[in-house]
């Protein structure tokens, strides 16, 4: 059996990354981090944070299409969904949420974070 893909972000270890519109919701609590693939001139694929937040419930409302930054994300990855990306660090307590979520933005400035 394959394991879980993984990504990690100043030594937090994320699900995924997963295409934002082929990942599947669930109910529970955790941050997040927006990403657009990007490939090398050598063909490989990395990644470039867009975004970090968090919330109480992944599967609760319209999201990732109806959230105040969708537009920034959809921008930052040349208009096209399918550069967009999403990967999850499943966390219940709404204080830790907010410590990563406020230390990922510290470190990596996010642009779609900004102002």
């Amino acid at each position: 059996m394959a394991g879980l893909m993984t990504i990690t972000w100043d030594g937090i270890e994320f699900n995924g990354p997963y295409q934002i519109h082929s990942w599947t919701k669930t109910n529970v609590a955790g941050v997040y981090a927006i990403m657009a693939r990007e490939n090398s001139p050598e063909g490989s694929a990395g990644f470039s944070l867009l975004y970090v937040g968090q919330t109480a419930d992944f599967g609760k409302g319209d999201f990732p299409d109806h959230h105040e930054k969708y537009l920034c994300w959809l921008r930052n990855c040349g208009g096209e969904e399918e550069n967009m990306y999403i990967s999850m660090h499943d966390e219940r307590y709404e204080a830790k949420r907010f410590l990563l979520e406020s230390q990922l933005i510290k470190r990596y400035h996010p642009i779609c974070n900004r102002a």
